[in-house]
């Protein structure tokens, strides 16, 4: 079978071209059409509560996002101040899509302010000094004005722009989504602004944030990437010394990985460049780990003599079958992603092991027709590589003679691990995830750091009966709310209906009034009634026009998954504390979103790491037809992840959506060694019918290919210390030493549990 797909491509070289040749037609165009998306939303599955819960938040309120600007001077109120808030207000109405409405110094509701404004004529402030000190005492005097559009010591403003609702489908046809098109429009708008000297720009908002995410984790992916591949060329050049086979292994990992990702620039599927990485990172490593054995072969067959052509066939008949089972494993532990209720989570899964599959036939056929060009050398001829022999060698011997050293030092490290483990805890906190290095990252400290802007929020929306929110007996219960809930961790303000009730009542009576909620239940529906033929849309944003509804807007600054879960059942207790138990209500917004997410990760990963360990032991039983095997093979696989762990632990690295997909990893990279090393102990061991022969006999044969890939994949995994995103970070470290520990694990230990066990029988 082997030889007769492989003769047409060794007999006219002319079909590797022409293949390669279809395959870039195919891949090229398909990659040009690949669009990214940062939407949270995307992050859940279909039909999520978590989904309909914002869905029907949106619907009861009419929210949509916003972008902001953060502007900061040393006087707010100051004509250049005004004029830039002003102006800059106008051209992002003018220049961002879907703008919808503006509020900021210069354009606040006419009610709330009492019929005050600033006047502007062709972009100049026209108010006198003595309106502007009015409009400013007037402005200082409400409280929704005075510490939210601007702050106590009037050194800080916002400018929100208001975004209409996003077309969806067949009615928007840009090549990004309409979130990352408005934020980018946004951004470059604040940023070409020509602000005066002092004044601080600082463009914020989802739209913003998700456009800028975009752009410079991109950047930042694609320099590791470069850098990798050129660490990973070089050391498999330095180690292989192979022009082919160096040639053969840039095209497996290129095809693979353009060949899967085109596919889905011409299905129009929309990417997280955050979780691209692994699907890559895992391409890249198994197909120098399948080039490397593949090459091994060919070599030692090309050295005893054999022509180039012959020495290739031979090489793909003794390994066609091992790497077909590791592909089998990987992409079997890759799709326990699917347990996981995280979309990017679970298309890592799916596209991993898709990769997979094209890594396996590129290395079957255009792989070794490669590796066949050129001619054949002189008779026995050897080319020169980094000879791993001789350490090798000693390994063996320290494993035959220290067998007790070895498994005392391997339990005290699964121990210790083991409680490092304990001490994991799962985090989504964006800083301690993304870090202070990125630019948006610096911008978004800066919002979380000033008095008037947070990073967090999540929304409480009250299911009442129709008119409850005309009772005062009701308004109080939300005040009560909110006082209890600004007493919990992280929580720096909450925004309601009642602020709102309060200001037209003061408003009503002329200033005159005290700034708090009508005595009466009557004169509250009076009040409601005369704001709603002056003001409705103002009242839609808390209450909805059956007064049987409405939410509680809380402002968080940091982010802590345990902390944050500990405040929702607290928000529970709050709520039906100060209505009843049977009180309806649900919760909203990208914290409450994250912090459920949380809860998806942890029950995900432990489902996913479960049914990896399941899937791969039964088929290792079924690889090796031995149950004893199937569990031996199982150690060196599981050592690293527990490493791992206990690493995470001590040095308090974060479980998030980047790290959770080391483990799967990791044991997809390990279990390519495990395999190779076990298949050809197994062949030495019952052709010598001795496990003392056969063991050393599968370090001479397989072990330096195994150590090869090891060098390879650890130094191209710990590029990833360049770059400017902790999870990024964190993964090239874990990697590097999940690999390292399995290695370890399968030359120390495996030899031993072999020979203790003696699961090829007894000589």
């Amino acid at each position: 079978m082997v030889l007769n797909y492989l003769k047409p491509l060794q007999k006219y070289p002319v079909l590797i071209f022409l293949l390669s040749a279809a395959l870039l037609a195919f891949c090229i165009p398909g990659l040009m059409q690949i669009r990214f998306t940062t939407d949270l939303a995307d992050y859940f599955v279909a039909d999520d509560p978590v989904l309909t819960s914002q869905d029907r938040f949106n619907q009861l309120f009419n929210q949509n996002e916003f972008v902001a600007v953060l502007v900061e001077s040393s006087d707010v109120f100051s004509s250049d101040s005004l004029e830039t808030i002003n102006n800059l207000g106008q051209r992002m109405l003018e220049e961002v899509p879907f703008a919808g409405s503006i509020v900021s110094l210069s354009a606040v509701n006419p009610v709330l302010a009492g019929g005050l404004a600033f006047s502007f004529e062709g972009g100049e402030l026209v108010t006198d000094s003595d309106e502007i000190e009015e409009i400013r005492r007037k402005f200082t005097e409400i409280e929704s004005f005075r510490g939210h559009l601007f702050s106590e010591d009037m050194t800080q403003a916002w400018i929100l722009l208001n975004l209409e609702e996003y077309p969806t489908g067949s009615d928007w046809s840009g090549d990004q989504t309409p979130q990352l098109t408005a934020g980018m429009a946004a951004y470059n708008t604040v940023k070409s602004f020509n602000a005066p000297d002092g004044i601080r720009l600082t463009a914020t908002g989802v739209p913003v944030y998700a456009h800028r995410k975009e752009q410079e984790m991109l950047a930042d992916f694609m320099k590791i990437l470069i850098i990798g591949a050129i660490v990973s060329v070089l050391m498999t050049a330095l180690i292989l010394r192979n022009l082919q086979a160096i040639i053969g292994t840039l095209v497996i990992i290129f095809f693979s990985v353009a060949g899967v990702f085109s596919y889905y620039g011409w299905t129009g599927k929309e990417l997280d460049n955050a979780f691209m990485a692994v699907p890559i990172l895992l391409t890249m490593g198994l197909s120098i780990g399948y080039s490397v054995h593949i090459t091994h072969f060919f070599d030692l067959y090309y050295a005893s003599g054999q022509s180039r052509k012959d020495s290739v066939f031979k090489a793909i008949i003794q390994t066609w079958r091992p790497i077909l089972f590791t592909v089998m494993t990987t992409a079997a532990a890759m799709l326990t992603f699917l347990f996981v209720d995280i979309e990017p989570i679970r298309w890592v899964g799916y596209t991993s092991s898709l990769c997979l599959i094209v890594v396996y036939v590129i290395s079957m056929t255009l792989f070794p027709g490669i590796l066949s060009l050129g001619r054949s050398q002189s008779r026995g001829a050897k080319k020169i590589s980094i000879n791993f022999e001789p350490i090798l060698k000693r390994i063996s011997f320290t494993v035959r003679h220290y067998e007790k050293s070895i498994l005392v030092i391997f339990v005290l490290a699964t121990l210790v691990s083991i409680y490092g483990i304990t001490l994991l805890r799962v985090d989504f906190d964006a800083e301690k995830m993304m870090g202070l290095r990125l630019p948006h990252m610096l911008d978004q400290k800066r919002i979380a750091d000033s008095s008037i802007g947070t990073t967090e929020y999540l929304e409480l929306t009250l299911l009442l009966e129709e008119n409850d929110l005309k009772g005062t007996d009701v308004l109080a219960a939300i005040d009560q709310v909110q006082a209890d809930i600004e007493g919990l961790p992280l929580v720096v303000r909450t925004s309601s209906l009642t602020a709102t009730v309060r200001e037209f009542n003061r408003i009503f009576h002329k200033n005159r009034g005290t700034y708090d909620i009508p005595e009466k239940d009557s004169q509250l529906r009076a009040l409601f009634n005369v704001f709603e033929r002056l003001s409705p849309g103002l009242l839609r944003g808390w209450v909805t026009e059956d007064y049987g509804s409405t939410r509680i807007h809380v402002e968080l600054n940091g982010f802590s998954s345990a902390v944050i879960e500990e405040n929702l059942d607290e928000i529970d207790r709050i709520v039906k504390d100060a209505f009843s138990e049977e009180t309806d209500y649900f919760l909203s917004g990208s914290t409450y979103q994250m912090a459920l997410m949380n809860q998806y990760v942890t029950r995900g990963l432990v489902r996913s790491i479960f049914m990896s360990m399941m899937i791969i032991t039964v088929l290792m039983i079924a690889v090796f037809k031995s149950f004893k095997i199937g569990l031996i093979a199982m150690i060196p696989n599981l050592f690293p992840i527990v490493v791992c762990g206990g690493i995470m632990g001590f040095f308090r690295i974060p479980l998030e959506f980047v790290t959770m997909t080391v483990a799967p990893l990791i044991m997809g990279l390990a279990v390519d060694d495990t395999i190779h090393f076990i298949s050809y102990m197994k062949k030495g061991i019952t052709e010598k019918r001795s496990y003392s022969s056969g063991i050393s006999h599968s370090f001479r044969v397989v072990g330096t290919a195994i150590t090869q890939t090891t060098v390879i994949l650890c130094l191209t995994f710990i590029v990833f210390t360049v770059s400017q995103v902790n999870s990024m970070i964190y993964m090239g470290v874990l990697t590097f030493f999940g690999m390292l520990s399995a290695y370890m694990a399968d030359i120390f230990i495996t030899p031993i549990l072999v020979s203790k066990s003696k699961p090829f029988g007894r000589f």
